[in-house]
């Protein structure tokens, strides 16, 4: 693979987007594998030296691809588990107490990620660790000034109950000291999280030129996704992304605005309860809403509510919406 340095004239596409996020490190090449081996041992502090892909195939037939997981599942060589994923939903603005749902869904891809071994034949002090390892394109803990968060079961004495089940979330946004350290002095983790914040960002090419000189994995990255950026079938499905992404949150503001009216006369809570059913009916696509949904809806109190409505875009059926009232 030509060497990964790129000019200021190339145009590349964001890895911050998830698609482009999974396709870098999975792609039918060795470089993308030694990509990802790298940026797991960076993460957990083990040393991989093998990783195998799985159930990670994408559907080709649908250029859009917005309902689909694109998290990266895969077992490295000690037989630990790790899933690995991009989140750039919008919620930029979103504090924490409204951001249930992103942490529900963690949590859930965690303790599913862990299961997913079996216990048959096998017993329970044999069971490999798994590590949910999220990427956040936006802030998640404000009062938090570290990029990297990680959570184990631990009582209120911080003694740990047990390090097989792990939740890391990355948070892309905290970037500004670590840019401010001169290359030699930056972690490997460090290195990879400038590079896929900043990488298509020509105001930055130098500094990433320039990680990508000392950094091997880093350059092979480069050119992957020089690569990946060229392919027009992955461009296409970047470009539709974007607008579905920005078509949904329009059309999710209209119905928005539409329930609000509805309940305009109505009080708070009943304003708040049309807006409800107007957006999870939009966001679901559906033209009708179950009625057991509408009952709990208007039995909610106004902070569930108010939860279900901040985390909309968390949501893509009437069930998840139940899970967050």
């Amino acid at each position: 693979m030509d060497k990964g340095f790129i000019q200021n004239d190339v145009d590349i596409l964001t890895p911050t987007d998830d698609g482009i996020f999974k396709s870098l490190l999975t792609r039918d090449e060795p470089e993308s594998k030694i990509v990802l081996m790298d940026i797991i041992s960076s993460i957990i502090g083990y040393k991989v030296v093998d990783v195998v892909i799985l159930n990670n195939e994408l559907p080709i037939t649908d250029i859009l691809q917005k309902q689909e997981r694109l998290d990266v599942n895969c077992k490295i060589d000690n037989g630990d588990l790790i899933n690995i994923e991009m989140q750039s939903t919008k919620m930029r603005n979103t504090n924490n107490n409204k951001m249930k749902a992103f942490f529900d869904r963690i949590t859930y891809y965690a303790c599913d990620l862990y299961l997913s071994q079996g216990i048959k034949g096998k017993s329970y002090e044999k069971l490999s660790k798994a590590y949910q390892i999220t990427f956040a394109d936006f802030t998640v803990f404000k009062d938090r000034e570290q990029f990297i968060n990680h959570f184990k079961f631990k009582n209120e004495d911080g003694d740990t109950l047990t390090d097989d089940v792990n939740i890391i979330i990355i948070e892309l946004s905290k970037l500004d000291k670590t840019l401010t350290k001169p290359i030699e002095k930056m972690s490997s983790l460090e290195m990879w999280l400038v590079f896929l914040e900043y990488v298509d960002n020509v105001g930055k090419r130098e500094i990433i030129n320039k990680i990508i000189g000392v950094k091997e994995e880093v350059e092979m990255a480069g050119a992957l996704l020089q690569s990946i950026s060229k392919d027009e079938f992955e461009r296409a499905r970047f470009l539709s992304r974007r607008k579905f992404e920005n078509d949904l949150e329009s059309d999710l503001y209209t119905a928005r605005k539409e329930g609000e009216e509805i309940g305009a006369k109505r009080g708070d809570k009943l304003r708040l309860v049309e807006t409800i059913l107007v957006l999870v009916k939009k966001k679901c696509k559906l033209d009708m809403l179950p009625e057991g949904f509408i009952k709990k809806v208007n039995e909610a109190e106004i902070l569930q509510l108010e939860n279900l409505r901040d985390n909309i875009f968390e949501i893509n059926t009437v069930e998840e919406a139940e899970k967050i009232l």
